[in-house]
């Protein structure tokens, strides 16, 4: 091989090592780009939802737990915010039920998640949900009052009187002036 080839492969060589290079550095610096803007979202996020703003919440958790679904807290306060923001549609139930069911698989000892997850199948009319969760709040606490009231509705509901009288009577001896 020419002396002259060689010179213009090698040139070649590094003009392709260039040009690697820099879109390497052009990909990190999108990235640090990238990361920065989701930190934003999930700081200022966190502080609206915190205040109570869930419309300003809703807006910016909502491209954060869109690239970051494990992050647990900001899921929370994502649903939280979804379901207090009424659509004319309802959506917010469904979007919620989703929501909640996801921070579950993440948090399955969140009592409190499971009751509200609780309270949007009853919304929703998901009976046969309803009462599966029920029963494991049950299982937990025999004496859950909220549980035994959305049982014996989505039992009612069902038309399954029979099973739904004893759960009610139930929730009656806790609550006797509900």
């Amino acid at each position: 091989m020419r002396a002259k080839t060689k010179k213009r492969l090698v040139v070649l060589g590094l003009a392709i090592a260039g040009v690697v290079g820099a879109g390497g550095a052009l990909y990190g610096v999108q990235q640090h780009r990238l990361q920065a803007r989701l930190m934003k979202f999930h700081d200022e996020g966190m502080a609206a939802y915190a205040k109570g703003d869930y419309e300003t919440a809703l807006k910016d958790l909502s491209g954060y737990v869109a690239k970051r679904q494990n992050d647990s807290q900001a899921l929370l306060a994502y649903g939280v915010s979804r379901t207090n923001i009424v659509e004319s549609d309802n959506r917010q139930i469904v979007e919620g039920i989703g929501i909640f069911r996801r921070y579950l698989d993440l948090n399955p000892n969140d009592n409190d998640a499971r009751h509200k997850l609780l309270d949007l199948y009853t919304k929703a009319g998901y009976a046969a949900e309803a009462v599966k969760l029920s029963d494991e709040l049950l299982t937990r606490d025999p004496k859950d009052a909220d549980a035994l009231l959305a049982k014996a509705r989505a039992l009612y509901s069902q038309r399954k009187i029979q099973e739904a009288v004893p759960v009610a009577q139930q929730f009656n001896e806790l609550r006797p002036l509900d």
